[in-house]
């Protein structure tokens, strides 16, 4: 009888340091759990701001800008910043090269006509615009892009 008393304290013993670990495991497992939801509900909250940023943007779930008499097509994903003075300036992760690209056939399939400074003009017949330049400059993370346009007639703007 007295090692089966003895057995029985060993099992005993056992038992709550193994319950004892599970309690820890358990404890650990909650405060990951806990950690782990935190985190995912950070992300969802990020991308919601995000997401809504983008949508309430002009330009960037558009192939289209238009303000007012203005009226360019753009590549999808580009950024709206400013349109200041007759400039637009965009943003995009698109790579320079594939905007210079897209910009050359945009162009191509409007007139053009060379004022007497030398200046090139893209006039856009469909919709009364003509744009002066484009510039895109490669950055670090993001392409710039600015389109310098007008909306005036084609003999004032060649003075």
């Amino acid at each position: 009888m007295e090692i089966l008393k003895k057995e029985e304290k060993k099992n005993k013993k056992h038992k709550t340091k193994h319950t004892r670990v599970i309690t820890k495991n358990s404890k650990q497992e909650e405060l990951e759990n806990k950690k782990r939801r935190a985190f995912l509900i950070s992300i969802l909250v990020l991308i919601t701001i995000l997401g809504f940023f983008l949508l309430v943007n002009k330009t960037f779930f558009r192939t289209k800008y238009k303000n007012g008499k203005f009226e360019i097509n753009l590549p999808l994903f580009t950024y709206f910043i400013s349109d200041k003075d007759n400039e637009l300036t965009l943003k995009t992760f698109k790579k320079s090269e594939s905007l210079k690209q897209y910009f050359e056939e945009y162009l191509s399939n409007h007139d053009y006509c060379t004022c007497e400074d030398g200046t090139l003009i893209y006039y856009d017949e469909k919709n009364n615009n003509m744009i002066k330049d484009v510039n895109i400059k490669k950055g670090l993370i993001f392409t710039k892009i600015e389109i310098k346009y007008d909306t005036s007639l084609l003999e004032e703007i060649c003075k």
